[in-house]
C-alpha cells in the first residue's frame, strides 16, 4: 500500500535473491556430466539439488538473460534501436547472429526475440549501446544490477557471453547465480512472454524484409519430456569452446509450482538436455522439499506474504498464465467478494454472474449499497475501500467502544496522521491509526484506484486487527 521506499524494497531483493535455504542430497541419483547445476523452487527460493553451484564458470549465452532484464526495464519499446558498424561487427568469432546490418533500425522488442530466441550477438550489442551509449557503460549496467538483485560471485565482461577465446577470461559466475539472475528475470511477465515462444517473424526493417527466426531451447522443438508432469517455459541456453555446453531452464506445473534449472559446462548438447528433463522429473516428484504455489510476479513484491497467505487460504486466485498482476487496478467485485470471503460468507452457485453473493451479503449488512450490482466492473478508489472496511467494522464491533488496552494491542503505536490535510472522515483516520490502511508522506491518495496488491494488504490488515480484537477480549 504504496510501500515505495526504494531502500527498503531493494534490501527485499537482495534478501529473497539470495537467501536459497539448502537441503541434504540423500539418496538421490542425478547421473551428471555437467561441472555444476543447481535445481530451486522458483516461488520458495528453496534449493532442490546442487552440483558444485558455487563454482565460477563461463556462462556463455545465458549471459544474455541479464542483457534482456536490462533491456526490458531500461529501454524504450515505442521508437526503434539504431545498429552500430561496432555493434554488428563485435560478435566474437563464429557469433551467432541474425545480420543485423549497420544503419538497421529494429525496435526493441524485436530485438528482445532475436536475443534470446535465436541467441544473437548482434541484438546484444545493439540493445547494449542504445540503452546505455555504449557497450562498456551498458556492462556495468550488467554488474550493477548483478548485485543489486544478489548475484555476488558474477562479473560480466559484455552483454554477449564472449569469453576466453575472444579476450573475455574474465566473464564468469556461478550455477546459483544464474538461479538468482533467472528467477528474477521469470517475474517479469514481459521477459516470459518471449522466452516462452518457440519462433517469432521479426517484421521488415530499413534494410531487410521480415525475418522468421526460432528458439535454440530444444524442449520446445524434439526434446521429449511428461508434459502431465509439468511444462517447460524457458528460458536461454549458450555454448562457447570454454563454456561447453549451458543452459538455463524454468518448468512449470498444473498446481502453481515453478522450479529454475541451471547446468554449466556439459560436454554433450544432447546430454545436457536429457540432465535437465532428469532433473525436473526429480524435483517435480520428489518429497523432501514441499514445492511452493504461488504467484510468479510477486515474488519481488512488498505484498508477497499477505498474497501468499491468502492464496493458501483459498481467499485469491490468480490468472491462467500464473500470475497475480498486483499492480492492476482493483474492481469493486473484486475488493467486496475479497472481503465477504474472509468473513467466511461461501459463493453462491449458479448465480447471474460470480460475484453477485457477495454483494447480496455485502448490501445486507450495510457495507454498500445496492448500486453496486450495476457498477461491479469498476474500479474502487482508496477512499471507496476505506468506506467499506470502516462499515465492516462498524458491523463487527463499535470501535468507539474499544478499550485503551485492546487499542495499544491492536494498534500500530507509531502511526501519526498530524501531516495529513483536514477534512479526512474520522472513520479514516481511525483506519489509519490502527493499522488498516497506510500512506505515504502523510498523504493517504484518496482519489488514486486501489491496487490489486493493496486490495489484499488493507483487507489482510483489516483481518489481523479483528482477529487482535477478539484475542485481546479473552
Amino acid at each position: 500500500m504504496l510501500k515505495f521506499r526504494s531502500s527498503v524494497i531493494i534490501l527485499y531483493i537482495v534478501f529473497t535473491l539470495t537467501s536459497f535455504y539448502s537441503y541434504a542430497q540423500q539418496n538421490v541419483n542425478i547421473a551428471s556430466n555437467s561441472a555444476a547445476y543447481i535445481l530451486i523452487d522458483a516461488n520458495s527460493d528453496k534449493v532442490i539439488l546442487e552440483k558444485n553451484a558455487d563454482t565460477k564458470l563461463h556462462p556463455a549465452s545465458v549471459s544474455k538473460i541479464m542483457t534482456a532484464i536490462l533491456a526490458i526495464e531500461l529501454g524504450d519499446f515505442s521508437k526503434p534501436c539504431t545498429a552500430s558498424s561496432f555493434a554488428v561487427k563485435s560478435i566474437g568469432l563464429g557469433g551467432s547472429n541474425v545480420g543485423i546490418q549497420p544503419g538497421e533500425q529494429i525496435y526493441l522488442n524485436d530485438l528482445l526475440h532475436m536475443l534470446m530466441l535465436a541467441s544473437a550477438n548482434d541484438a546484444a550489442n545493439v540493445i547494449a549501446e542504445n540503452i546505455a551509449g555504449s557497450i562498456n557503460g551498458f556492462v556495468n549496467l550488467m554488474n550493477k544490477k548483478a548485485r543489486e538483485i544478489g548475484a555476488k560471485n558474477t562479473n560480466f565482461s559484455n552483454p554477449i557471453g564472449l569469453d576466453v577465446e575472444d579476450g573475455f577470461p574474465d566473464n564468469k559466475t556461478t550455477a546459483r547465480d544464474l538461479a538468482c539472475i533467472t528467477r528474477y528475470a521469470m517475474s517479469n511477465a514481459k521477459f516470459r512472454e518471449i522466452v516462452l515462444k518457440s519462433e517469432y517473424v521479426a517484421p521488415a526493417t530499413n534494410k531487410r524484409e521480415a525475418k522468421h527466426i526460432k528458439t535454440t531451447n530444444r524442449f520446445f522443438r524434439d526434446i521429449d519430456y511428461n508434459k502431465h508432469l509439468y511444462t517447460v517455459n524457458g528460458v536461454k541456453t549458450g555454448n562457447t569452446k570454454a563454456a561447453l555446453n549451458t543452459g538455463v531452464f524454468s518448468a512449470r506445473n498444473n498446481e502453481g509450482a515453478e522450479l529454475i534449472c541451471v547446468v554449466l559446462k556439459n560436454p554433450d548438447r544432447t546430454n545436457m538436455f536429457e540432465e535437465v528433463r532428469e532433473l525436473f522429473d526429480y524435483g517435480f516428484t520428489q518429497n523432501t522439499v514441499e514445492l511452493q504455489k504461488s504467484f510468479y510476479d510477486i515474488r519481488f513484491r512488498w505484498s508477497r506474504v499477505q498474497i501468499d497467505s491468502f492464496l493458501q487460504k483459498g481467499y485469491i486466485r490468480g490468472y491462467e498464465d500464473g500470475s497475480f498482476r498486483p499492480c492492476n487496478e482493483a474492481t469493486k467485485e473484486e475488493f467486496i467478494s475479497l472481503l465477504m470471503k474472509i468473513k467466511g460468507i461461501e459463493p453462491y452457485e449458479q448465480q447471474e454472474y460470480w460475484s453477485k453473493g457477495y454483494i447480496d451479503e455485502a448490501v445486507k449488512r450495510g457495507f454498500i449499497d445496492d448500486s453496486w450490482h450495476e457498477r461491479r466492473k469498476e474500479t474502487i478508489s482508496r477512499l471507496e475501500s476505506f468506506l467499506v472496511l470502516s462499515k465492516a467494522l462498524d458491523y463487527d464491533f463499535d470501535i468507539n467502544m474499544l478499550s485503551k488496552e485492546n487499542y495499544l494491542l491492536v494498534s500500530k503505536g507509531e502511526n501519526t496522521f498530524s501531516n495529513v490535510s483536514s477534512g479526512i472522515p474520522e472513520d479514516i483516520i481511525k483506519l489509519y491509526n490502527y493499522g488498516i490502511i497506510s500512506g505515504y508522506n502523510g498523504d493517504l491518495f484518496l482519489d488514486k484506484i486501489s491496487t490489486r496488491e493493496e486490495m489484499v494488504a488493507m483487507i489482510n490488515n483489516y483481518l489481523n486487527f479483528k482477529l487482535g480484537v477478539q484475542l485481546s477480549a479473552h
